[in-house]
């Protein structure tokens, strides 16, 4: 099903591929949200874990889902904050976004950020909604 992987010469109407972690629950959620709003910008929704994806981004297997990655139909690639201001750009309402990027110190404020949160994504970091107990020694 998403073993096709885009040729870097395609001419094919996307204008990019957004690849996404299919396995964790906030990214497909987010991705599922999002599908059509990208769909519109002609930008295709595919998991990192297709068959082939690593080797067609050039990424080792091992960092494949450390970020998103965006794969433009020029065969520019961009990784997690770096790929949400290249989508945002193709928004009217994520140009502000774009534009502050410009700003010294804003990108990498938002790539520590996007960090963050790529490191809390999962349900081993306790964002399924699993509420895990805070032990305190104060009370003990």
């Amino acid at each position: 099903m998403y073993s096709d992987i885009p040729d870097k010469n395609a001419t094919a109407s996307p204008r990019g591929w957004l690849f996404y972690d299919a396995a964790c629950p906030l990214c497909a959620r987010w991705a599922e949200r999002s599908r059509g709003l990208l769909r519109r910008r002609r930008i295709e929704l595919l998991p990192l874990q297709g068959d082939g994806v690593a080797g067609r981004l050039g990424i080792p297997e091992t960092d494949l889902l450390k970020e998103m990655r965006f794969l433009t139909r020029a065969g520019e690639l961009s990784g997690g904050a770096a790929a949400a201001v290249r989508i945002a750009r193709q928004f009217w309402w994520g140009w502000p976004l774009f534009a502050l990027t410009r700003s010294p110190g804003v990108m990498p404020l938002l790539t520590r950020l996007y960090r963050g949160i790529a490191r809390q994504r999962t349900c081993d970091a306790g964002i399924c909604g699993v509420r895990r107990p805070v032990a305190s020694s104060i009370w003990r």
